[in-house]
């Protein structure tokens, strides 16, 4: 009974703490050399550090509001920029306008079909100043070689991908001009391995798992 009273009060206290605060999450893109790049901003309901993402739009809605109005683009990214993810409805909806597309780069879900539509679309938010990143490569694809050329950066992701495909994977993209970036790093031999194939940037839990940020919700926005 003891117990269930103090996992209630700490439910609470936690619930009191979400509904007074916004959270963020960022995971640091590393260079050859280890030095920050970027980071990935991601969305996090508390200050409990994983995801609880059931609508892909409004997290990122979320995770764009709370970096330039309730954290600040600075405390957030420092002279960085901030990967985001991002999904077909949100590349045609004004919030997108609302980043500046010196500080953002926007990282298209592997969920997103490309068509003349959206090739027209990333070609104007490109001209804009914005980079595009394709998420969570895999394999070689038809659908991967229709997208390289609007795009500016390729993740490949090493928890998915299948070693025997990587070289050839690699050296189509590096090919193409694209800058690498392994994710998912989580071994030694990984990181080794994608130095190996000429990969450009790093991210994953073998150089560090993602912080949580928090701010006071009431804060006023702070311009980045």
């Amino acid at each position: 009974r003891h117990n269930e009273v103090l996992d209630a009060a700490a439910d609470g206290a936690e619930s009191w703490r979400a509904s007074q605060f916004v959270y963020l999450g960022r995971q640091p893109i590393l260079d050859r050399d280890g030095a920050l790049n970027a980071y990935e901003l991601l969305f996090r309901a508390g200050a409990h550090n994983y995801a609880e993402v059931t609508d892909d739009a409004q997290a990122t809605a979320q995770v764009v509001a709370r970096a330039i109005g309730g954290i600040g683009v600075p405390t957030v990214l420092g002279q960085h920029r901030g990967f985001v993810n991002i999904d077909r409805a949100l590349l045609f909806n004004d919030i997108v306008h609302l980043m500046p597309p010196e500080r953002f780069v926007l990282e298209i879900l592997e969920t997103v079909k490309f068509d003349a539509q959206l090739v027209r679309r990333l070609g104007e938010l490109r001209r804009a100043g914005f980079q595009v990143a394709l998420d969570d490569v895999s394999e070689l694809a038809d659908e991967l070689s229709g997208a390289l050329p609007h795009a500016d950066i390729v993740k490949i992701d090493f928890l998915q991908t299948d070693r025997a495909v990587l070289p050839k994977l690699a050296s189509l993209v590096r090919g193409q001009g694209k800058t690498l970036i392994a994710e998912k790093v989580e071994t030694r031999e990984d990181f080794a391995l994608a130095r190996d194939l000429g990969f450009d940037l790093f991210q994953g839990y073998f150089f560090a798992r993602p912080q949580v940020l928090a701010a006071p919700r009431n804060r006023s926005p702070r311009p980045g």
